[in-house]
């Protein structure tokens, strides 16, 4: 797998700007058998006995997909409707060689792009309430 060099440190980055709103974690997530691996995962703490020892249980608050040239298609198109059919609420997809991030929040059942953010914006996630994240500090 081709993996960005900026792939772990995006994922550090963010697992510690939403430490005190959620659980945040790179965990499997167990769908009717099939054990999908994550780059992120977030549960609410309110929520955290969805989390069990195999993995998430339950569809999760936030799910966070790093791309990359080898992933970048079965994320976009796969996970996404898959994670839309299992009633994943948000679902954000971080490009860190095109510096983007694209925010979804699942609507009637399907995913409509809530923000799209880049170069030196900041997205403001309605997931977690008064957290900003600076796109700049996430490439620095």
């Amino acid at each position: 797998m081709n993996v960005v060099p900026e792939h772990s440190s995006f994922v550090a980055e963010v697992r510690s700007l939403s430490e005190e709103r959620a659980e945040a974690m790179v965990a499997e997530v167990v769908d009717r058998g099939i054990v999908r691996i994550v780059d992120l995962v977030f549960v609410v703490k309110d929520r955290l006995a969805i989390v069990a020892e195999r993995g998430v249980e339950a569809a999760p608050d936030l799910l966070v997909e790093v791309l990359s040239p080898g992933t970048a298609r079965r994320d976009r198109v796969r996970k996404l409707n898959a994670y839309a059919r299992h009633g994943v609420r948000h679902y954000w997809l971080v490009d860190p060689e095109a510096k983007t991030l694209e925010a979804f929040e699942l609507m009637e059942g399907a995913y409509r792009l809530a923000a799209a953010v880049g170069d030196d914006d900041e997205l403001r996630p309605g997931v977690f309430p008064g957290l900003a994240i600076s796109l700049p500090d996430l490439w620095a």
